[in-house]
């Protein structure tokens, strides 16, 4: 199973760590307050490994398969995939 960290999910998403560390801040904080995800957000750690959040490829994936705008536009042209 691979498992992605800060660096390898920007990688995949041809955006620096910190903009997915940032991403991940945001939504850790909107999940403890209870409030309503944007399609944005970066999904909850698969799990923690030396501290750091990690995902399985198989989730961010997914996630950036339901990205709106350009990062998500950018992503799909990468690999071949279309809209619709």
């Amino acid at each position: 199973m691979e498992l992605l960290d800060f660096a390898t999910v920007g990688a995949r998403l041809g955006i620096e760590p910190t903009s997915v560390r940032r991403r991940h801040y945001r939504a850790t904080r909107r999940r403890e307050r209870g409030i309503p995800a944007k399609r944005s957000d970066l999904p909850a750690p698969d799990a923690i490994v030396h501290g750091l959040p990690v995902w399985r490829a198989s989730t961010i994936d997914r996630w950036i398969n339901r990205l709106p705008g350009a990062i998500g536009d950018r992503y799909r042209q990468m690999n071949g995939e279309h809209d619709g």
